[in-house]
């Protein structure tokens, strides 16, 4: 893109291209995302140019800077969505019926089939912690919803977690 450009620095180009290409294949990004990423950066040196103040720093430095701080960022906003509790759902989310009053998809009834006959072939005393992963998703939501200590809820995931691969 702006790499063919007489006017753009040829230090400043091989940093966005090495800085996209090491986003690219860091988690929450693909390789395929390289020539997002490197546009993405060229824009906000783009963008950022005209903040540029002479007197304070070479047009090298100040791109370089536009350019570490835009990667470091969007890095770090990737970290963050993977974090997102708000994107976690529990198992029931997906098979209860819409709170509108539609009914269930099939898709949603069949599976509902298939986590009930999942959860009657566990043992007894392991239907209680699986219905409690289904509602709360997590051990912190299985924490908070039980009052079972950490450790005790990490050994009953641990022998449902033998059982599921069990029946795998």
């Amino acid at each position: 893109m702006a790499a063919r450009h007489e006017d753009v620095d040829p230090v400043v180009a091989d940093l966005i291209r090495r800085k996209a290409r090491r986003l690219a294949r860091s988690l929450g990004f693909s390789p395929s995302d390289e020539d997002d990423l490197r546009q993405d950066l060229w824009l906000h040196v783009v963008a950022g140019m005209q903040r540029y103040d002479a007197t304070r720093a070479s047009c090298r430095t100040f791109a370089t800077r536009i350019v570490t701080t835009r990667s470091i960022s969007m890095a770090q906003h990737t970290r963050a969505q993977k974090r997102d509790r708000r994107r976690e759902r529990c198992i029931d989310s997906l098979v209860e019926p819409p709170a509108d009053g539609r009914e269930l998809t099939l898709e949603q009834v069949d599976l509902r089939t298939d986590v009930g006959g999942v959860v009657a072939s566990l043992p007894v005393d392991l239907h209680p912690i699986a219905i409690l992963y289904m509602r709360h998703g997590g051990d912190a939501g299985v924490i908070r919803a039980s009052g079972l200590s950490r450790q005790r809820v990490r050994g009953l995931r641990r022998r449902l977690t033998e059982h599921l691969q069990v029946l795998v």
